[in-house]
């Protein structure tokens, strides 16, 4: 069932009809099934929590609304003409049509109804007995309404109420034509069973229809078999005696109900009056009507009236009936179930909670006297004798005089709902509080509008709650310039690839206030993929950014002390470093002025020492350089790094200390190796700790040979380099190497236990690892990566 089917080659209401279906229409409905009609549909109204609840009936070449709800906010007269399309599309399929919302689909948004206000539409057909439509029966509302399977359930078993009503009286409006047409068309017709008879109860002469609705036939009449007395059971026999008995005094007989005994031992039953022909009165006629298919039409409607008040009785709901004057004369199942036995139409105060008794009985008794609609909140004790919340509403049900005949009341427990209301209410405080101490806002917003905004996101922004939420040009108005065009890339990325995403922005408030922002959002789509909305959390980091700041700061301060700290220990070395080249250069000095001082002077040996000289003087200068280069103070930048020169230079700083403590350094640098991202001096400075940590584990040890091994070789499966620094030490125990990257944890004496901390944490900023493995027979391995 939806707004687009239909139904090839089905009649609409203004296309011609014929015969059958012109008499069908101009049945006049009885006043009687018109009122109950009325019933339905303001149940319908009430049960369905709609304005309008209609029964509409077709009206060549219009559809008319036949029955409609007294509910407040119905527009929908009685005898008003039907020009929306959304009876029209009924009839014209022949199938139920739900509209959940009439502004959603351009094809409805026009029509006259939404005019009106009512937006939604569920109705299904009605049909005569024939299968001709009849009209439908249909509910409207003023707002969007999905109508859920029960109330399509219940609409279609109120439609079947209505077919059944239609059955009783097209079939005794078939029974009255054919009682006028009886002397007209008489036998031949065979529209009415008509017998001859005589007083000893023999049937003289019978048409077809009477013989037809027994199974006998004609060879039965002319054989004498059929009697009156003998085809009646004998539960009837005394009604025929006063029959017969009324027929000797008055001639003739009104209609009245019995039953034959059918051929076949089955009953039939009929309606049947008689008339005397002459002042003997010794024979006379019978007019019979086979009520077979109206009592069955009686057992439908009997069984629909049990249905509906299995419905009433079961439907999840605390159903009231209350009299013109406000007094209660029916309650169903549900609620009795609710207030236990015991609790009457006398008594029904007695289950009202005293403190709500007073007050909820003027205010009833004032909209009865007003006969306006009542709604109502109140606790009701339940069976068990606990009081629980509930809420009704009752509304008056008028006759077509305008007069109220009665009340009707539904209401639910809403006792679980208001418990879940406060523990809501309690659960947005805490989350209002949460956010606030952890500076976490929420909201909601769509490619126009914000929808939606957190307390704590008014605080974070800067904007005032009372003033509403702002517009989304008043907040990108304060985004930090240099951040507008990466938000937007990663906006529309997500929203693209349907995936959330992070963004990280600054934003300036009106006193030049800087605030770092983080965001996670979301996007939610609708079933046919369109942009619902964007679900934000943004947290203000401002504080954690300044104590990055700070961090950054420190450890930069840390590693530079780590530097400093490390050259110190290679002081002697260093100062041998410069002073080789030194002392070479003074020794080529003094011969270049030997030479100077020759007869005749050698400017050949002259120019020889002084090339020697410079060539000192730049390997001393480079060494300087290499020792300033790791000291000073430099901010932390990331280039194209060629690891192996850069550790090239650190070997060359501590061959000295190497010597010093009998220690051989051999490398094995493969070829081709890439260029890293990094910074240069950070990395030189972990590759100082760990050959200098290396030449101390191996100094005074006195096992073997000494041996420092360094390495370096491309992973590619990895997109990295890897350096690896290998000693022959007595390597570290368990508890050590478990333990070795943790801040001011140390082997050594003298150590502050923050060179390895300081070396994995470079590392890792690089995107790199660090680690350290135990070598057999003795010895450590430390290995770490960067990536290229």
């Amino acid at each position: 069932m939806n707004e687009n089917e239909s139904i090839p080659g089905e009649r609409t209401a203004s296309e011609p009809q014929d015969g059958s279906s012109s008499v069908a229409h101009s049945i006049e409905v009885p006043p009687e099934i018109i009122r109950k009609w009325q019933e339905f549909v303001n149940l319908l109204a009430e049960i369905m929590h709609v304005p309008s609840a209609s029964i509409m009936r077709v009206d060549p070449p219009h559809i008319k609304v036949f029955v409609s709800s007294t509910s407040a906010g119905n527009p929908c007269e009685p005898g008003a003409l039907d020009t929306g399309p959304y009876c029209e599309t009924v009839l014209r399929t022949g199938q139920p049509l739900l509209v959940p919302d009439a502004l959603e689909n351009e094809a409805w948004r026009a029509n006259p109804h939404v005019r009106l206000g009512m937006i939604s539409y569920l109705g299904v057909p009605i049909a005569w007995p024939d299968g001709r439509l009849f009209g439908t029966i249909c509910v409207r509302d003023n707002k969007r309404n999905e109508y859920s399977a029960a109330y399509l359930k219940l609409l279609l078993h109120f439609r079947d109420m209505l077919q059944a009503d239609l059955v009783s009286f097209v079939t005794l409006h078939s029974q009255l034509e054919k009682h006028e047409a009886k002397i007209r068309r008489l036998v031949d017709a065979n529209i009415i069973g008509i017998i001859i008879w005589d007083l000893e109860g023999r049937i003289l002469e019978a048409n077809d229809a009477f013989l037809s609705m027994g199974g006998y036939n004609r060879e039965d009449l002319v054989a004498g078999r059929l009697n009156r007395m003998d085809l009646t059971p004998p539960e009837w026999r005394e009604r025929d005696a006063r029959t017969d008995a009324e027929l000797k005094m008055t001639g003739a007989v009104q209609p009245f109900e019995k039953e034959y005994f059918r051929k076949d031992g089955g009953r039939v039953p009929v309606l049947i009056g008689l008339a005397a022909f002459s002042e003997e009165r010794n024979q006379g006629v019978a007019f019979v009507l086979d009520l077979t298919e109206r009592k069955r039409a009686e057992q439908a409607l009997r069984e629909s009236e049990h249905k509906l008040r299995q419905i009433i009785d079961t439907i999840p709901a605390h159903v009231v009936r209350y009299q013109p004057d406000g007094a209660a004369d029916f309650i169903n199942q549900t609620f009795r179930d609710f207030v236990g036995p015991g609790v009457g139409f006398d008594n029904l105060r007695s289950v009202v909670h005293p403190e709500d008794y007073p007050q909820r009985s003027r205010d009833w008794d004032t909209h009865v006297a007003a006969a306006e609609p009542y709604n109502i909140e109140m606790r009701l004790r339940r069976a068990d004798g606990v009081y629980r919340w509930h809420r009704s509403r009752r509304v008056p049900l008028r006759d077509a005089n305008g007069v109220i005949v009665n009340w009707y009341g539904a209401g639910h427990d809403i006792d679980d709902q208001k418990r879940a209301e406060q523990a809501l209410r309690r659960s947005e405080a805490y989350l209002a509080e949460a956010q606030r101490l952890s500076h976490t806002g929420s909201a909601a917003y769509n490619e126009t509008e914000i929808l939606y905004w957190s307390e704590e996101a008014f605080r974070i922004f800067g904007f005032d709650p009372v003033q509403g939420i702002p517009n989304r040009e008043a907040v990108w108005q304060r985004i930090h310039p240099d951040d507008v065009d990466r938000i937007n890339e990663n906006t529309e990325r997500g929203v693209r690839e349907k995936v959330s995403f992070t963004n990280a922005f600054r934003f300036v408030l009106p006193d030049g206030t800087v605030k770092h922002i983080e965001s996670i959002n979301h996007p939610v789509f609708s079933a046919s993929g369109e942009l619902l909305e964007i679900v934000g959390t943004p947290v203000d980091v401002t504080e954690r950014k300044r104590t990055e700041e700070a961090y950054r700061e420190a450890q930069k301060a840390l590693a530079h002390a780590n530097r400093v700290t490390t050259m110190g220990q290679l002081t002697a070395s260093i100062t041998h470093e410069v002073n080789q080249p030194i002392t070479a250069a003074i020794t080529y000095a003094l011969a270049a002025r030997r030479f100077l001082n020759a007869e005749p002077p050698n400017f050949h040996e002259v120019d020889d020492a002084l090339s020697l000289i410079i060539k000192e003087g730049n390997r001393a200068g480079e060494v300087v350089e290499r020792v300033r280069a790791l000291i000073k103070k430099v901010p932390i930048r990331k280039d194209a790094v060629a690891i192996d020169d850069a550790i090239l230079e650190v070997i060359a700083l501590t061959r000295a200390e190497a010597a010093n403590n009998s220690v051989s350094v051999r490398t094995q640098f493969a070829e081709g190796l890439p260029c890293v991202q990094g910074d240069r001096v950070q990395l030189q400075q972990v590759m100082l700790n760990l050959i200098v940590n290396a030449i101390q584990a191996m100094s005074g040890t006195g096992e073997g040979s000494c041996e420092l091994q360094i390495s370096i070789d491309a992973v590619p499966s990895e997109g990295s380099v890897r350096v690896g620094v290998r000693d022959t030490g007595p390597g570290l125990s368990p508890e050590s190497l478990s333990r070795l990257f943790e801040p001011f944890y140390t082997t050594k004496p003298e150590g502050m236990g923050m060179g390895l901390s300081i070396c994995r944490s470079i590392i890792e900023a690089h995107g790199g690892l660090l680690w350290a493995t135990r070598c057999e027979p003795r010895g450590t391995l430390f290995q770490f990566t960067i990536p290229f």
